[in-house]
Order: C-alpha cells, then sequence, then structure tokens
C-alpha cells in the first residue's frame, strides 16, 4: 500500500495525484494532514526506552503511524522554508523514529538503529515553494538509509506524474547500503543600549526541543559557555524549547551580529520545532555572523555532515555570513550518565568555547580537529558490532527499565 500525506493546505495536488493514481492502476491512500493536529518531537526518547514503539505524544499523528507500519512506500507532501521542507513537513519524519530500534548495527561503513518491523516504507517527497533540490534528495536519501529503506526521489509539485511514474515498485525493494518550566539563562555579562544592539554581545541559542533540563545540548552549552567567560565573552543564552521566550529571541536575532545555534541532529538535519522558530525570522544582509554547534548520538563525524551542509544553506538564506559549526558525536548518553561520565563527554567543550572565542567563528583547525573519526576502521567496527550485540544490548535494555519500561525495546505494539 502507497501512504500519502499531505503536510499543506492545498488539496488540489491530493486531487491531481488521485486521477495520476487511478490511471496508472495503484493502491494508494491520501491522508489531509494540513489540518491535523500533529505536534513536533520533543526528543524524550520514550518511543526508544520507555513505550517501545510508540510515541509518548498523543496527537494525530498516531494514527499515521499505524498506516506507516502498514505501507511499502510513504510519499509526504510538504511546503517549504528557508531552501528545506518547513517544519509540519519536517515534524512528519522527526516523528518517525518510532519505526527503529534504540539497539544499533553497521549498515555499510555507519552506525544505524536496526528498525522495529521486518520491514519500512521507502521514502518520497513531492514539495512547493523555493527548496535546495540536491540538498533534499541527498537529504531524502539519508532519511530513508535512518530507517532501512530507500529513497524513491524528490519532486515538485509540477512534477506529479513523476512522482506518481516511481510509485509502485516497492515490492522489489532492497536495502541500500551506506558508503562512507525552562526559562533563558541569563548568564554572561553583556548589556544593552535602548534598541538592544550590542555588537559585543554573542546571542546563544540552544536549539534543542527538550526542556533545558533533559537537554544534552544545554549541558554541552554549559561547559563552552565557561570556556568563553574565561576569555571575558560576554552572552546570553535562549531556549526554543520555550516559546514563551521567542519574541525576545526574534529582537536579540534581529539586533545583534554574533549568533550561535547549538542543536542536536534530528533525522540528518535540524529538528522541527526550530525550524518553525526559523520560519519567523527574515533575511539581514548587515553583516551579521551565524555560527552552530552541530552534535548528535552517533560516534562519526560522517554522520553529521549532512545537516553541517543545511546550516550553510541556512546561512545563505539568512543572508547572514556563515562562520563555521563545530560538529561532535557520541554524546546521546550524557543525560543518563552520572556527573562523572558526563563531565568526560561535556568536558572538552569547555576548550571549544575558549577557541571559538579567539575569532568567534569555528574555523580553526582545533575546531575541524575536535568531530574526531569520520568513519570507524573496518577492524574498529567488527569490535563494535560485537560490543553493539552484548554490552549495548543490555544497556539500552536496563535504561528502559530504569524508566519504568516493561516491555523489550524491540517490541513490536502495531
Amino acid at each position: 500500500m502507497i501512504l500519502i500525506v499531505n503536510t499543506t493546505s492545498d488539496t488540489a495536488i491530493t486531487e491531481e495525484l488521485k486521477r495520476s493514481i487511478e490511471e496508472n492502476k495503484l493502491e494508494a491512500e491520501i491522508v489531509e494532514a494540513g489540518e491535523l493536529k500533529i505536534s513536533h518531537c520533543i526528543g524524550c526518547n520514550f518511543c526508544w526506552l520507555k513505550t517501545p514503539g510508540e510515541c509518548s505524544i498523543k496527537d494525530d499523528y498516531e494514527f499515521i503511524l499505524k498506516k506507516m507500519v502498514h505501507a511499502e512506500e510513504l510519499w509526504v507532501i510538504s511546503d517549504t522554508a528557508l531552501g528545506f521542507l518547513d517544519h509540519k513537513g519536517k515534524n512528519i519524519f522527526d516523528r518517525i523514529i518510532p519505526l527503529a530500534t534504540m539497539n544499533l548495527h553497521f549498515v555499510g561503513k555507519e552506525m544505524r538503529h536496526i528498525p522495529r518491523y521486518d520491514s519500512s516504507p521507502d521514502i518520497g517527497i513531492i514539495y512547493s515553494g523555493e527548496a535546495d533540490k540536491e540538498f533534499l534528495k541527498r537529504w531524502n536519501e539519508r532519511a530513508a538509509l535512518n530507517l532501512g529503506s530507500r529513497s524513491l526521489g524528490v519532486f515538485e509539485k509540477t512534477e506529479v506524474k513523476e512522482a506518481v511514474s516511481c510509485m509502485g515498485g516497492s515490492s522489489f525493494r532492497t536495502q541500500v547500503p551506506v558508503t562512507a518550566g525552562p526559562s533563558a539563562d541569563k548568564q554572561g555579562s553583556g548589556t544593552f543600549d535602548s534598541s538592544g544592539q550590542d555588537a559585543g554581545t554573542l546571542i546563544i541559542i540552544n536549539g534543542s526541543p527538550r526542556i533545558k533540563r533533559d537537554s544534552n545540548t544545554d549541558k554541552i552549552l554549559k561547559k563552552f559557555t565557561s570556556g568563553l567567560g574565561e576569555n571575558g565573552v560576554s552572552y546570553k543564552q535562549y531556549e526554543i524549547s520555550d516559546r514563551s521566550e521567542w519574541d525576545e529571541i526574534l529582537k536579540a536575532y534581529q539586533n545583534n551580529k554574533n549568533i550561535l545555534i547549538a542543536l542536536p541532529l534530528y533525522v540528518e538535519c535540524i529538528p522541527g520545532l526550530l525550524m518553525e522558530f526559523l520560519e519567523t525570522l527574515s533575511p539581514k544582509n548587515d553583516g551579521t555572523r551565524l555560527s552552530f554547534i552541530l552534535q548528535g548520538g552517533f560516534a562519526e563525524g560522517a554522520q553529521l555532515r549532512c545537516g553541517e551542509e543545511y546550516l550553510k544553506i541556512l546561512s545563505r538564506r539568512l543572508q547572514c555570513e556563515y562562520a563555521g559549526t563545530l560538529i561532535k558525536g557520541d554524546n546521546f548518553s550524557i543525560r543518563f550518565t552520572g556527573e562523572e561520565e558526563q563531565e568526560r563527554i561535556t568536558g572538552p567543550y569547555k576548550q571549544m568555547g575558549s577557541e571559538f572565542s579567539k575569532n568567534m567563528d569555528f574555523n580553526s583547525e582545533e575546531c575541524r580537529r575536535f568531530t574526531g573519526v569520520e568513519v570507524f576502521s573496518a577492524p574498529v567496527r567488527i569490535i563494535l558490532g560485537i560490543v553493539f550485540k552484548t554490552f549495548a544490548k543490555k544497556r539500552f535494555a536496563q535504561i528502559a527499565k530504569d524508566l519504568g519500561c516493561s516491555r523489550p525495546v524491540d517490541y513490536r505494539p502495531y
């Protein structure tokens, strides 16, 4: 079965799809999701560790997720923003992770989560607006790999017939191997004049959807900003997870010229909640410098390169100077570990804060080396593969038990 989810308000495109689908005698179901209540992923990881296979958010997405389990193909129709899917389209993909388990294996040269079900839907995108199509193609390929499936292509809404011609072949699909109450942090000593302008104050935006208390990104920023403070850099930090701060963040973005956004990688790109906020911004073209800290759970630097590529596109779309991205993986366990282990993982970010303060960018060789290994060598992958099947698997099961889960982490609720 082909599942088509239209996240836009344009029902004309679905009517055109229906005609083409009937002409091609395909079995498909179209869900008009533009007016449905579909929240952003909050990054709680309950669907992996507390309620395996089920999203903790009970909204209109749940019945779509159940349909995905039985679909051979998933096509998402989305509007675009800042060269990428808009937040409604991205939310569909961010919330799809219950189809994967917490357990890990290698596919090609990269770590991946083991799919929850025997097969996952192949993925296609139909979009309207001005997207960076080549990037969107790359992103869709990697998003599909997250599910152990494949990309069916990316099409503009004027290419509906071409999209339909790619539908219906999933029975022959094969997996494609990979080749290579929170509030603002009021720290900082910067002062603002009546307009809010202060070129010397660094504005830091924590782009994680998790509340501040549970945010790995916030724990990373605490170390990073301690390095800034030792070098006399004043800063002010805001939390995207707190919508009550959005107006204040918008003013800070408009009135300052050094902006740093720290964020976790969500399905190969930025989280849907952060995209929703970014859609409220206007291009600046005033010399503003935009830098990023991009962190993820997988250890290899290669896992974060697609997200890094989009951050460059985002900077251009906002007409800001791109001041580099600090990239580091292997951060998933931060909030599940004790203080000593947290210090081991986050401690090195203090030096990166000091390094950033020299030129207010991440363009130095030290910052590039901070990423660590790009991909693991074959012998290391073999060893890690054994670890995944033994120690890591038991560790994830224990975390789930500690969270009150009574089911296996690979449980199939649907």
